[in-house]
């Protein structure tokens, strides 16, 4: 189960039981579009939100592969940092 949060970001639930104890927050390497936060800001929501239904369409009814690299897996906020195969 995938719940897309923003652009570069989705959580998994690695055990499908409604993200409780299982859920993990991912961050996409090498995505670089708005912030939906930062749209709000003087900026163009309708990029940040494109860019989030985007990922959303990708990431449904498909096979996945997340790849992460075992010497660098979390970013500074602990998220982990993956190259996503959809």
């Amino acid at each position: 189960m995938v719940r897309v949060v923003d652009r570069d970001t989705f959580y998994v639930d690695w055990t499908r039981n409604n993200y409780t104890e299982s859920e993990e927050k991912i961050q996409l390497l090498f995505v670089n579009t708005l912030e939906l936060s930062q749209s709000h800001k003087s900026q163009d929501l309708q990029f940040g939100l494109s860019a989030r239904d985007f990922l959303k369409g990708r990431l449904q009814n498909r096979p996945l592969q997340l790849w992460v690299s075992l010497q660098f897996p979390r970013d500074l906020y602990q998220q982990t940092l993956g190259l996503l195969q959809a």
